[in-house]
């Protein structure tokens, strides 16, 4: 007889897994990043050394690629390497340092230390943490045996851009901002309140100078950092790819021949702007049985076309484009489906072929999930919202070496992912014509070590998540 998994500790979403505190202060001048911090051990385990992982950024690196390392450890850390992480994008350096000879206590602080300093030789450009946050997300700890005690390697197949400004942005400064200068002649272009009709207030990531130009603000985060929501939005793409289940497009907008003053600063690419602007974005679906009332925690706004409530506000922004012999035009790389098109231009849309909308929210007012899913019969009236008429999601029942367990509710294909702490898959599992109740699926751990997993579950279209224990 098969042996039962084990009794899985699920975690809540909130609960930090870092074993490593890292505190202290930041130097940023406008052209140096020196930080000065302090490592604490707040487990109850021995490190006998560990690693550090530095990410830093420089917008000027396409320009002017000169810069000066000081190995400043005085811990008996020994400097490996400064290397580009993003052959796209390539303003990312990262520090590699090895603390090999350091025995670190439980509840032990090493003294504040100056570890290293990225400066350039010029004044040119603003090193920076490549997450600037008061936490130094960008400074990541590994164990020797590479197990994460603090932050995450960040994942550069998954930069997005969402609207925001300045110290709203993660990184603390605007990392790419997109200025576009439209028709000069009987211009057209307005940002209004959908609602009201009045213009615009209270957005950030949004400006119209003087109805001839438009500024788009964009802060970069990692994809996977978004929660899901039950309508469409679209984020600017800021790499090769866009992340898995969403969709590449591109919107090319024929601007202003005539002195043109179109501008576009940081770290942008693959979106190329010059005498017009050709903006790459990813369409995300919305998932039917999210329970998230915003993809962020509110400091930021999205291309989306959600009607306006007590807690979103929503605007459109009228760009218009060149009118003499215009070119504005669509790409979708090879997408053959008709209805993510449409619902793609329900957010961003031509307008008399000529000029184009952008539909825009913000939050207003506090951030709460939805109190439940809509009933079977329910149905939405904004025209990109999901209709919520399928069962629950796949309900993981058991986790251990050898199983995973779980319950559906309907029949169908279902495949489970199992990733761990660093976001690697450690396996995937597919199985077809599942009947609906509790289904017991091998799998084989081999050295996968104990710690913290991920399981997802896809079912029918629908995707359940869950932090595990594996023990």
């Amino acid at each position: 007889m098969k042996k039962a998994p084990l009794l899985i500790t699920v975690l809540a979403a909130s609960l930090s897994f870092a074993q490593i505190e890292i505190t202290g202060t930041r130097t940023n001048t406008s052209t140096e990043y020196t930080p000065t911090i302090k490592i604490k051990n707040k487990s109850q385990e021995v490190f006998i050394g560990f690693k550090l992982y530095a990410y830093v950024a420089n917008e000027e690196l396409e320009a002017e690629k000169k810069y000066l390392f000081y190995d400043k450890t005085g811990s008996g850390a020994e400097m490996n390497s400064m290397s580009k992480m993003n052959p796209g994008s390539d303003y990312v350096q990262r520090i590699e340092m090895n603390f090999a000879d350091v025995i670190l206590w439980p509840d032990q602080e090493l003294p504040p230390v100056t570890y290293f300093q990225v400066k350039s030789y010029f004044d040119i450009g603003s090193w920076r943490g490549f997450y600037n946050d008061p936490d130094f997300k960008e400074i990541v700890i590994e164990s020797k045996d590479g197990r994460v005690l603090h932050s995450k390697h960040p994942d550069f197949r998954s930069r997005v851009g969402v609207l925001g400004l300045g110290s709203t942005c993660p990184s603390q400064i605007t990392d790419y901002y997109v200025t576009m200068d439209t028709e000069h002649s009987n211009n057209e272009t307005s940002f209004k309140d959908n609602v009201t009709g009045n213009r615009a207030t209270g957005f950030q990531g949004v400006v119209v100078y003087s109805s001839s130009r438009v500024r788009f603000s964009f802060c970069a985060v990692d994809f996977y950092d978004l929660k899901p929501v039950p309508y469409d939005y679209v984020v600017l793409r800021m790499d090769a790819n866009c992340p898995a289940g969403t969709y590449p497009f591109r919107r090319y907008h024929d601007l202003e021949d005539k002195n043109n003053h179109n501008e576009a600063k940081g770290h942008g690419w693959p979106s190329v702007v010059n005498k017009d602007a050709q903006l790459e974005f990813c369409f995300v679906p919305g998932t039917s049985n999210a329970m998230n009332e915003f993809p962020l925690d509110g400091k930021f706004e999205f291309f989306a076309n959600v009607p306006s409530s007590n807690t979103v506000v929503s605007a459109t922004l009228h760009v218009d484009d060149e009118d003499s012999n215009n070119k504005n035009d669509w790409f979708y790389y090879g997408l053959t489906r008709e209805d993510i098109k449409t619902r793609i231009n329900r957010i961003i849309y031509d307008v008399n072929k000529k000029d184009t909308r952008y539909k825009v929210i913000r939050r207003l007012g506090s951030i709460q999930k939805r109190a439940e899913v809509a009933d079977n019969g329910a149905s939405i009236s904004a025209g990109n919202m999901v209709v919520v008429n399928q069962p629950a999601a796949a309900v993981l029942k058991g986790f251990d070496h050898s199983s995973v367990s779980f319950e559906i509710e309907t029949a169908g294909n279902t495949k489970v992912t199992i990733t761990n702490a660093k976001g690697a898959a450690v396996a995937k599992i597919a199985k077809e014509n599942l009947a609906p109740g509790i289904h017991h699926v091998e799998w084989h751990s081999g050295i996968v070590p104990n710690g913290v997993y991920f399981v997802s579950i896809e079912h029918n279209g629908k995707t359940s998540a869950n932090t595990v224990i594996l023990k």
